[in-house]
């Protein structure tokens, strides 16, 4: 089986995705080249097209005419011989350079092209002994003849642009699935960037199973121009501490190689000019094949880089247009702050109503999802302005058209509203929001668009559940099986993936320090898989911030487990989905929270190793100094001092006199709001060289019964030795 990306098209002239999402970038949007940059490595094509389709329309696919080419590559002709051959070929590619060199290799054969469409797969069409090739993100197909007008060359693209998040389609999904298994699998000119289609087929962990007779071999091709074609040790990849430079190996394909392999047990890569290795394999077959004679390979191997196309209908595309569509890939990104501003900037240049709505609908989006308080608030009082604004417009006995638009915005905004407040966690508001929305939904059913009505109703039952079962595990593992059942119908991974993590954190919280060690264990396993599933299908959706909360609740598992080590991993791992993870300007609770955990975390781990980690340990007290501005900001005095502890600790296990110096002057002006921990080293600074203080300071903390049991045991300790120097059996160490 090969799988072939878009890096085997790059010689005929056609674009890579990096450079094909920038070229929509710079035409849609007046973002500057660093922008234009980072939003194509986060986002992939597919999502940038989806996106721009909801705002542009049908014009959109002018873009696709840049991916068109005439001029087969020698990559096309080798991939041509290898279908020829037998070999099934999968790629993401929409070109139809493969077809081109297949037609002109073998003029009187059919090659059935399979893709999805929305009347399912198009194979009954060819027959069963044609040769294949699978094109999993559709394909352009030829220009419409005359006499077919109502043909559309970009039928299966625009349906697949639909179904982006949702992964490759049953059958395609089943015959690819059963390839990686069965097959040895080459990987030609692909990244494995895709997480929301190929790549979770691609890195099933049932592959290769140990009971399995044959292994398959796994051959993946990295290219870099100047590196010799060879192949390379792949156990340096999977053990090296950090990614290659950019000039060696993208981060993307490293992560994909990293994670692809790891779940194979026969693996091979190969590193360099693969450009040159197919040459070579290509002019032995033009030398021993009749079909390749033919061909004048010298005037095959590469041609010049075709311009990108701008569609005409740019010339009708407004500023405002390119602020709310650049706004919306912030948001997308997790750039909240830039996303808001840009949002604010596109209303000061509504000219009608509609666009106005559109703005602030837009708006309250971005406030629910900074996940703070103040924001929530404001949210709620755009949403507020939303119904109020569109309650006036339909007094105003508007048309029909704006009586429906009117009517769907109210609709959409009372329903986010109940989702708004609960986020928010208001729990006796929340069950009132959904049944105040209810009713407005029968209010204006009439006017309403049918689909707005069905996908709101079904929306609130969602937030229902969601508000219900949480607490719940029985229902809750109910409420996965239930939406499991009808996936492969309605395609809802979405909900799936925010229920498998609701399950995965209540779980975790069900856990107690009574819980027998058994049933922990047992508790936490069925965490871990709902937690790795959840996760699985939010890198198919592209959801960084569901990706966050996976990771971070991962890390809060591998905490109760007893592991801070591997605890911190996740958090590490957790911090990196949210936008600039160094500034509080976007996911403030969230940033502050993560930053205490990881804080806490290597507390205990200081705590057991007495060992410090010096890079951790200065990020940690950078954090936690953060941490505790934040709250004193706040005024949240609760959150203030308990993050001063963590503080006081950090500064005192360091182990570094300046720091224990900072610590105890910081931490006496709070003594009386100390906990256990913090008094116990307190005391151990205060008093360690005169046990007649000492012993009564140590006595006064177990007396007050709320002492942890790292406490007990180091004063346990000390106890111990203080009586050994008391009764002069020993002398004071250092």
């Amino acid at each position: 089986m090969f799988f072939v990306g878009a890096g085997i098209s790059i010689n005929s002239g056609l674009p890579n995705f990096l450079d094909f999402s920038k070229h929509i970038l710079q035409c849609l949007t007046e973002a500057d080249e660093p922008d234009r940059d980072f939003i194509a490595k986060r986002l992939r094509p597919e999502v940038l097209l989806q996106m721009a389709y909801n705002s542009a329309g049908e014009e959109i696919f002018k873009f696709y005419d840049g991916l068109q080419s005439d001029t087969p590559n020698l990559y096309h002709y080798y991939l041509a011989a290898v279908i020829h051959c037998g070999h099934y070929v999968f790629t993401p590619n929409v070109d139809t350079l493969i077809e081109q060199a297949y037609k002109e290799l073998y003029p009187d054969e059919t090659l059935a092209v399979i893709f999805e469409t929305e009347n399912g797969i198009n194979d009954s069409n060819f027959d069963a002994k044609d040769k294949k090739l699978y094109k999993v993100h559709g394909t352009i197909e030829p220009d419409k003849p005359e006499d077919k007008p109502e043909k559309d060359k970009y039928a299966s693209i625009r349906f697949l642009l639909n179904q982006v998040g949702k992964g490759v389609f049953t059958e395609t999904r089943k015959t690819l699935e059963n390839c990686v298994k069965e097959c040895d699998c080459v990987f030609l000119g692909y990244s494995g960037a895709d997480h929301f289609s190929n790549q979770p087929v691609l890195q099933q962990d049932d592959v290769d199973k140990p009971e399995d007779k044959t292994v398959k071999t796994a051959y993946w091709t990295a290219f870099n121009k100047e590196q010799p074609f060879e192949e390379i040790l792949l156990k340096y990849w999977l053990v090296i501490k950090k990614p290659p430079e950019d000039d060696q190996l993208p981060m993307g394909e490293y992560e994909s190689i990293k994670e692809f392999f790891t779940k194979r047990k026969s693996a091979v890569l190969y590193w360099g000019n693969t450009g040159d290795f197919i040459k070579d394999v290509v002019y032995k077959l033009n030398n021993n094949i009749d079909d390749f004679k033919k061909l004048e390979l010298d005037k095959l191997i590469s041609f010049a880089k075709k311009p990108l196309p701008k569609p005409a209908f740019l010339t009708r595309w407004r500023k405002y247009d390119g602020l709310v569509l650049l706004s919306r890939y912030w948001l997308r990104c997790g750039s909240l702050k830039k996303a808001v501003t840009l949002a604010e900037e596109a209303l000061k240049l509504c000219l009608v109503f509609q666009n106005e709505i559109d703005v602030r609908q837009l708006l309250a989006d971005i406030y629910i999802q900074f996940r703070d308080e103040n924001k929530y608030e404001l949210a709620l009082s755009v949403l507020d302005d939303i119904i109020f604004r569109c309650q006036n417009h339909i007094q105003k006995q508007c048309d029909s058209k704006d009586m429906t638009f009117a009517c769907n915005n109210i609709v959409t905004a009372i329903v986010k509203r109940a989702n708004c407040l609960r986020l928010s966690r208001q729990k006796t508001k929340t069950p009132v929001a959904i049944e105040l929305a209810r009713t407005y939904i029968t209010k204006y059913e009439e006017q309403c668009d049918p689909q707005i009505k069905t996908d709101s109703l079904s929306k609130l039952t969602r937030y229902e559940e969601l508000h219900s079962l949480d607490g719940n595990i029985s229902k809750l593992v109910t409420e996965v099986a239930n939406i499991e059942k009808t996936l492969s119908e309605t395609g809802d991974i979405t909900t799936l993936a925010t229920v498998l993590n609701t399950l995965g954190i209540n779980y975790i919280n069900s856990v107690k320090e009574t819980t027998p060690q058994a049933d922990k264990d047992k508790i936490l396993k069925d965490a871990e898989e709902c937690l790795n599933e959840s996760k699985r299908y939010r890198h198919q959706l592209g959801d960084y911030y569901g990706l966050f909360q996976n990771y971070k609740n991962l890390g809060e598992l591998w905490n109760k487990r007893g592991n801070s080590r591997k605890a911190i991993d996740f958090f590490e791992k957790a911090k990196k989905h949210l936008f600039s993870p160094d500034s509080l300007d976007e996911y403030r609770n969230d940033k502050l929270v993560l930053r205490y955990s990881i804080a806490e975390c290597l507390l205990a781990t200081l705590k057991v190793s007495q060992c410090p980690q010096q890079d951790l340990e200065e990020a940690a007290l950078k954090d936690i100094e953060k941490i505790c501005s934040a709250y004193l900001e706040d005024r949240d005095e609760q959150k203030y001092i308990r993050s001063l502890n963590v503080q006081f600790q950090l500064l005192y296990y360091g182990r570094k006199e300046t720091n224990i110096k900072i610590a105890t002057d910081i931490i006496s002006f709070y003594r009386g709001k100390l906990d256990s921990d913090s008094k116990w080293l307190l005391s151990s600074r205060y008093h360690i060289d005169n046990p007649k203080v000492f012993l009564p300071e140590i006595h006064k903390i177990l007396s007050t019964q709320n002492h942890t049991e790292f406490v007990a045991n180091q004063i346990n300790l000390i106890i111990s030795e203080l009586e050994k120097i008391k009764n002069g059996r020993d002398k004071p160490n250092n």
